[in-house]
């Protein structure tokens, strides 16, 4: 016996590609459910997928998992074919899936605690990854599924003799099966970023939450949002302040201009970063070495301007727009600005880790990107109070092997990819002109108004710096006549005169 997880395509190469939000969450939750230690307890095999195009012949009093998007594909052949089998039909979450086949094999209950569960769940994670990596490359070598169900076995007996020891020992053996077929194809290193992407909807209760909870985070967070931290949210401060103590937060730092910085002069998109980094230096006594901005805006000047601010390297995206440049097969470069200086910059867009369907996107990439990319990167974001049950899965993966992907600060990855990527210049053509990607009631005024702005901000700082030179240190009483004495013996001496005629 053993349990079958119904697909809507007539070939597994196709079950990733199209799918909706609800159908993603409906195959995940039944093939999450298939590997519930309470089944595996009963199968002969691994759980396994079957195409609903047709019935195969070789049901034999198993369990079928029929998810509501493959319902369409129920037939008479159906019917006969499970005619002695156990079917969950518009089957739901992973619970109630579990529980239905349980009373359907007079089993109401069991007996295994939560974390074996997702001990479970995460192996169903794995299997799933290691398929998707064998579809892009099918001469890959295959996990031994008998190894595999060999170790959950020993796995599930020493949950029932109470031996934890045993039991971590036979799930280890299960990832390291998974692990060993892309190890022996593409032994490089994987990295997982999670990035989280913080509003000023989002900076109350929900992140500080997430401070206490996680033990490590890539906070996107705009130096506007951060200056008013302090008043508006006090204890989100307080606790943002405690995990920079714990050194378990990295930041990825942006500049105060919410315009374009396209267009602007050279002179305030500085001033602007600068801006942005004293924001971040005053209230957290930090300096971040990574630049983004979450809406568009970028400027071939960048990588220049970044250097001379002592930031290292940047983010180039902005995942509120949705901007990116092209899809690279490479997920970081080293972006070189328009006077060849250079940044590492990391492109690869982020999956939104709160649908179901960023499960099979990632999956898809993560097999395409593994033959390709000289540095396999998948890039996660999320707000912070929103939850990824996948994403918890996939972490739990990492407990066991990094063999499939390591998850690592923002700082980490640059500094350990710092010889990688290859060299890109991008012309102002490549960058939107409008941050938000619509168009503008005054597209020629507004930038004529800034320039004007600008040029008044110049002249007010020189006239406070020549207010200065004209005042005397001990009684700060105007010396212009000795000023422009000055000046003129200056310019007298250099033209060559010896006196100073008035």
């Amino acid at each position: 016996m053993s349990t079958v997880v119904q697909y809507p395509c007539s070939q597994f190469d196709y079950l990733t590609s199209g799918r909706t939000e609800t159908e993603s969450q409906e195959l995940f939750e039944a093939w999450m459910a298939a590997h519930h230690p309470a089944l595996l307890d009963m199968d002969a095999t691994m759980p396994r997928w079957e195409t609903a195009s047709y019935a195969p012949f070789n049901l034999q009093q198993d369990i079928v998992i029929v998810p509501s998007c493959c319902e369409s594909f129920w037939s008479g052949d159906w019917e006969k074919q499970t005619a002695d089998c156990t079917v969950i039909r518009n089957a739901g979450h992973r619970d109630d899936i579990v529980q239905q086949i349980l009373t359907a094999r007079n089993q109401p209950a069991h007996s295994f605690d939560d974390e074996f569960v997702t001990d479970c769940y995460a192996l169903a994670a794995a299997r799933f990854l290691a398929s998707q990596l064998h579809r892009q490359s099918p001469y890959r070598q295959k996990p031994d599924e008998a190894r595999i169900k060999e170790s959950m076995e020993n796995a599930l007996k020493a949950v029932k003799l109470n031996e934890p020891g045993g039991k971590q020992n036979a799930l280890q053996g299960a990832f390291d099966e998974i692990a060993m077929s892309k190890d022996n194809y593409y032994p490089m290193q994987n990295y997982f970023i999670e990035l989280t992407l913080a509003a000023q909807t989002t900076v109350g209760e929900p992140l500080r939450q997430l401070l206490q909870d996680s033990e490590q985070i890539n906070l996107f967070m705009p130096s506007a949002v951060l200056e008013t931290l302090p008043e508006t949210h006090p204890d989100t401060f307080a606790e943002l302040k405690s995990a920079i103590e714990k050194n378990k937060i990295r930041f990825i730092a942006d500049d105060t201009e919410p315009q374009s910085l396209t267009l602007l002069p050279i002179l305030d998109v500085a001033d602007h970063i600068l801006a942005g980094l004293s924001v971040y230096r005053e209230l957290l006594n930090v300096s971040p070495k990574v630049y983004g901005r979450l809406n568009t805006g970028l400027t071939p000047a960048l990588p220049q301007l970044l250097k001379l601010a002592e930031m290292t390297s940047a983010i180039h995206f902005a995942p509120l727009a949705g901007w990116k440049i092209k899809e690279n097969e490479q997920s970081k470069i080293v972006w070189q600005g328009s006077d060849s200086t250079s940044v590492d910059a990391l492109v690869r867009y982020p999956i939104d880790a709160s649908k179901f369907l960023g499960f099979f996107e990632f999956a898809d990439r993560f097999g395409l990107q593994n033959s390709q990319d000289s540095v396999q990167t998948s890039v996660f974001a999320l707000f912070p109070g929103q939850r990824s049950g996948w994403l918890d899965i996939l972490r739990r993966i990492t407990r066991f092997t990094t063999a499939l992907g390591k998850f690592v600060s923002i700082d980490e990855y640059f500094s350990n990819t710092v010889y990688s990527g290859e060299l890109q210049r991008f012309g102002y053509e490549k960058y939107p002109v409008n941050a938000l990607m619509e168009p503008d009631e005054n597209p020629i005024s507004q930038w004529n108004e800034l320039y004007r702005k600008n040029t008044e901000r110049l002249v007010q700082s020189s006239l406070e710096t020549l207010l200065k030179l004209l005042k005397r240190p001990d009684s700060g009483e105007p010396l212009v006549q000795q000023f422009v004495e000055a000046i003129v013996c200056s310019g007298r001496k250099s033209a060559g005169e010896e006196t100073v005629t008035e």
